[in-house]
């Protein structure tokens, strides 16, 4: 079924540095909808790492060979993707990453599709 509406968010900003956070593991987001915004600073390595849509039920499962995406950030640019498009964050391997996340929920789908 298709997300007829948006009625909540949760926003926050991660941040990827040597020494500190370098990476982020494979994981679905709670949300129907996310806004990944790269805020920038100089920093090398820490593309996303995409592989597959799944139900919670089933976010376990191995993504197979061609969901596999890699996405370099862009500083000023931003990536929307369903909340459910499973993916990571790559091991930074220089400087700093800042990152600016949106979480778009819907309160009706979630009661439709009991997935959350």
């Amino acid at each position: 079924p298709h997300i007829k509406k948006l009625d909540s968010h949760h926003g926050f900003i991660v941040s990827y540095q040597q020494g500190k956070d370098t990476k982020l593991a494979f994981h679905r987001d709670d949300s129907e909808v996310t806004l990944n915004l790269c805020l920038g600073r100089d920093f090398k390595g820490g593309e996303l790492y995409f592989g597959g849509t799944r139900c919670r039920k089933h976010q376990q499962v191995p993504p197979s060979k061609d969901e596999a995406v890699f996405v370099s950030h862009q500083v000023g640019y931003g990536l929307l993707h369903l909340g459910a498009h499973r993916h990571a964050a790559t091991e930074i391997n220089s400087g700093r990453r800042e990152n600016l996340i949106l979480w778009c929920r819907s309160k009706d789908h979630r009661e439709l599709n009991g997935d959350f």
